[in-house]
């Protein structure tokens, strides 16, 4: 049963939807996500360019393996969108990962990974 009252309390309070496609509103999102744990902050700029090196920076691994390892799978992949991290980045970045560090169990990233390199 609908309320008239409060549908049109919340319609005229509720605040309109925001674009989540824009570079600052996924960076703001995973800065935030990577760095909560960690004393030391990784900009967004950092972090896409560890995920294009052939070995993701020791010092900034703890902020790429919680990426890969906890990020819901949408905000990574909007996130490589963004800066241009290619799906070879991406594998390279969690075989190196797994090869220096705990393995990340994430099966849905793997799947997707092998998807798409298996198409190009």
């Amino acid at each position: 049963m609908a309320h008239p009252i409060a549908e049109a309390v919340l319609a005229r309070y509720r605040p309109p939807p925001r674009p989540s496609r824009r570079r600052g509103s996924v960076d703001a999102v995973v800065e935030a996500f990577v760095n909560v744990p960690f004393p030391a902050v990784v900009r967004a700029g950092v972090l896409a360019a560890a995920l294009r090196a052939e070995v993701p920076p020791a010092d900034i691994w703890p902020q790429v393996e919680r990426l890969l390892a906890e990020a819901p799978m949408d905000l990574i992949l909007r996130f490589c969108d963004t800066h241009g991290v290619t799906a070879q980045d991406l594998a390279r970045a969690v075989g190196a990962l797994e090869r220096h560090g705990p393995r990340l169990h994430r099966n849905d990233l793997q799947e997707h990974l092998h998807e798409l390199l298996s198409r190009s």
